[in-house]
């Protein structure tokens, strides 16, 4: 289940740098204020499918800062997000494949981050 995640995170993170609006933020600092520093963001409705539910909807957060980008999913598009199991985190192959049926691949990071 976590892979399929995976890959359809992969399939809108390609197809939104095509075709989406990202939209630029600032860091803050302790006190609340901007920064000079920024990152871009973008989120995007979507579906999921596995075992218990099909073409459910999904909500991916997508951030990009120079060469990283983070992705969070919210299943059932609700304000639990996704987690990963201790056996997920680590190395990976990405499998993506774009709307127009290109196929690539990317190594990723797993981890849990910050909540």
């Amino acid at each position: 289940m976590k892979n399929l995640i995976v890959l359809f995170s992969m399939m809108f993170l390609m197809s939104t740098q095509i075709f989406g609006q990202w939209e630029k933020v600032f860091f803050t600092d302790e006190f609340g204020d901007e920064t000079n520093q920024s990152f871009e963001k973008q989120t995007v409705i979507g579906t999921f499918s596995n075992t218990a539910t099909t073409n459910s909807e999904c909500r991916y957060d997508i951030f990009k800062k120079e060469n990283e980008t983070e992705i969070r999913i919210y299943t059932y598009n609700d304000n639990h997000r996704e987690s990963w199991s201790k056996g997920a985190l680590g190395s990976s192959t990405i499998y993506i494949k774009s709307p127009s049926g290109t196929k690539d691949t990317l190594c990723g990071n797993f981890f849990d981050g910050i909540r």
